[in-house]
């Protein structure tokens, strides 16, 4: 549980998220061209391709708040 307060731990717990997403990402993108190898006509490739964007965005949502974070931890507003 992260107290109230506790930028740190805010930060931290941010940024925790924003690697996750990232990682998802990066499997999505690994995944998409396994399937341009396999199905060079098919859209399996492209739905990996729109996944892995998503994870990117989700990724800067989370590192937007991550850095606020750490500034109010560091006595910034």
């Amino acid at each position: 549980m992260i107290e109230k307060g506790d930028h740190s731990a805010l930060a931290e717990y941010y940024d925790k998220e924003a690697k996750e997403a990232n990682h998802k990402a990066e499997g999505m993108k690994d995944m998409a061209s396994d399937y341009l190898k396999k199905y060079p006509k098919n859209t399996f490739a492209k739905h990996c391709e729109k996944m892995e964007q998503a994870y990117h965005n989700e990724a800067k949502q989370f590192e937007a708040p991550a850095q606020m974070h750490r500034k109010a931890g560091k006595g910034g507003k």
